[in-house]
Parts: C-alpha cells; sequence; structure tokens
C-alpha cells in the first residue's frame, strides 16, 4: 500500500436514485509516491453505528473512522432525540385547567372547565366542570393527543369534542358533538374567571324559590319551562314531561297545606331552595326543592316525602 501524505478527509452520502446505499470517506492526497493523485476509501454502511465493515481500509485507519463515524452518528442521534422530545412537548402539553362556553341557541352560554392531567404511565386524565348544571368532576373516559389533535370522550353524557392546538398551545378550537348536534366549542388555557363568581344572592334564591314553587303548583308549567336552564330542557324534552311529573305528585302527596321551615344554602357557586312543608296526603313531611345556577336558572329541581 503507498502511503499518503497531507491528506484532507470528507464524508459523502452514496445514493442510488432515493435510496442511500451508504457513505464513502474520500482522502484527497496532496502528494503521493506514485502516479495515483488520490484514493478512495468506502465504507459500506450498517444501520448500527458500531457496524461498517470496509471495502477497502487500512487496519488503523479503518478503526479510527469508525470510532469517528460512531461518534457522529450518536451525537446526531441525541440531538435528535432531544429536539423531538422538546417539540413533542411543546405540542402535546395539554395538562392543566382550560376554559370554554358552549353556545346554547335562544339560550345563555353554558360554561364549562376541565382539567387535564396525565398520570405515571403517561397517560392523560381528564375531568369537567358544567359550571352553571352543578356539574363538578364528571369523568372523561379517554382522551388522546395526536400532533396537534386532541379528543375526549364522556360516555355517560354521549359527549365527544375534537380540536386542534392552536395560538401556542394557550387554546384549543374544536367542536361538541351529543345526540347528533354538533357546537362550535373552543377552550383557553386557564382557569376562567367567571367560574369563581358569587352564587345567587339568597333573598333573589328565595323570592325565586317561592315563585317557582307556586307555578309547580298551579300548573304554571310555561312559566317554569322559560327559567330551566339548557341541560335541564334538553334532559326533559318538552315541557310536557313536568306536567307529567306535576300531576304524578298531586296523586301522590296532594296539595300543600302548611310550610314548615324555607332556607336557602350555598353548595359552590349555586344556591338551594329548600322547603319543608305538610301535604293533605302525605303521611309525613314534604321536601321541595330549586336549585340556583349564578344566573337564575333552575339546575336541579325535587320534590319528595321525607320521614319526619
Amino acid at each position: 500500500m503507498r502511503r499518503c501524505v497531507g491528506t484532507k478527509p470528507t464524508f459523502e452520502r452514496l445514493w442510488s436514485g432515493s435510496k442511500k446505499l451508504g457513505y464513502r470517506f474520500r482522502t484527497e492526497a496532496s502528494a503521493w509516491q506514485a502516479r495515483e493523485q488520490a484514493i478512495d476509501m468506502a465504507l459500506k454502511f450498517d444501520p448500527r453505528p458500531e457496524h461498517f465493515l470496509p471495502w477497502w481500509c487500512p487496519a488503523n485507519m479503518l478503526h479510527n473512522i469508525n470510532e469517528r463515524i460512531v461518534q457522529i452518528l450518536r451525537m446526531r442521534g441525541l440531538l435528535l432525540a432531544a429536539w423531538l422530545t422538546v417539540s413533542l412537548a411543546a405540542v402535546q402539553n395539554i395538562e392543566g385547567d382550560w376554559h370554554a362556553s358552549l353556545e346554547v341557541k335562544d339560550d345563555a352560554p353554558l360554561r364549562l372547565a376541565l382539567h387535564v392531567t396525565r398520570e405515571e404511565s403517561g397517560a392523560l386524565k381528564a375531568t369537567l366542570d358544567s359550571i352553571d348544571e352543578a356539574g363538578s368532576a364528571l369523568p372523561v373516559d379517554s382522551m388522546a393527543v395526536s400532533g396537534d389533535t386532541v379528543k375526549f370522550e364522556m360516555k355517560d353524557t354521549g359527549g365527544f369534542f375534537e380540536g386542534r392546538i392552536t395560538a401556542g398551545g394557550s387554546s384549543i378550537a374544536g367542536s361538541w358533538k351529543q345526540d347528533g348536534d354538533t357546537w362550535p366549542l373552543n377552550w383557553e388555557r386557564g382557569e376562567d374567571p367567571a367560574v369563581a363568581a358569587r352564587p345567587l344572592d339568597p333573598k333573589e334564591a328565595r323570592e325565586k324559590g317561592r315563585a317557582c314553587a307556586e307555578w309547580f303548583y298551579g300548573g304554571k308549567v310555561s312559566e317554569l319551562w322559560a327559567q330551566l336552564s339548557p341541560v335541564m330542557q334538553q334532559a326533559l324534552v318538552t315541557a310536557d314531561k313536568i306536567r307529567e311529573f306535576r300531576v304524578k305528585a298531586q296523586q301522590q302527596l296532594g296539595s300543600e297545606i302548611k310550610i314548615i321551615e324555607e332556607t336557602v344554602k350555598p353548595e359552590g357557586s349555586l344556591q338551594v331552595y329548600r322547603r319543608l312543608a305538610k301535604f293533605d296526603r302525605a303521611t309525613g313531611n314534604v321536601d321541595l326543592q330549586f336549585v340556583f345556577n349564578a344566573r337564575g336558572m333552575i339546575s336541579g329541581f325535587v320534590i319528595r316525602p321525607v320521614a319526619e
């Protein structure tokens, strides 16, 4: 083998069409003992960095070349892995609190809060609060993030959300599907300041509770229906359900003859009006409750006999 002096090594990739065959280690000689002006030394590429098989190369130079290539490939691999980790974390990091308002036709928006955490296994876990419907920590059955796409499902309510992360990860724009309908739903990162709004004033809650009780007893179903929250109306479908319920209550309990106690107590952002009374067909007392959200709409309604 002839000896080369003053060599300048460079790397070249070898391609055949779109397929990479390997790497060529090219050494250009500035002076030679013979007529050859260059010596090409090629290395057959193996996917494992530590395995490079020579086509033709001096043993000591092969060792040095292999060591350098291994270092380069490992360094590139580490840098690539680090870049992918940082990039994916930036895109997929949706842990934390989110808030949104579901726009309901001909009614007030329904405020929602989403709380996302990550388990030790790496899986995402979430719960949802329906602020105006007294719904707290409602379980999200499944949540997945792929690239900038977010999906989650709530089987109990038949709801499904799909959206895309936007604005550098500070919002998720998408839609909510439930019972064959679709509504636009855009989440914003952070807790909604409106969530901490004060409950309905106790005096107003008492007045509204008394009015709703009189509407129910007097058969003024239209007035009562107009005060129901969107979710209550969706659950009942039509005002006829209230009429049916009223008829059954009268058949079993009769009419109210004496009010024993009235109270108004806050439960989170809700106010609960409770009315304990005597009915002419009930052996014990009857408990009537109306639950009002911060907007003064009915989020819950109960009438039942209770033991004395």
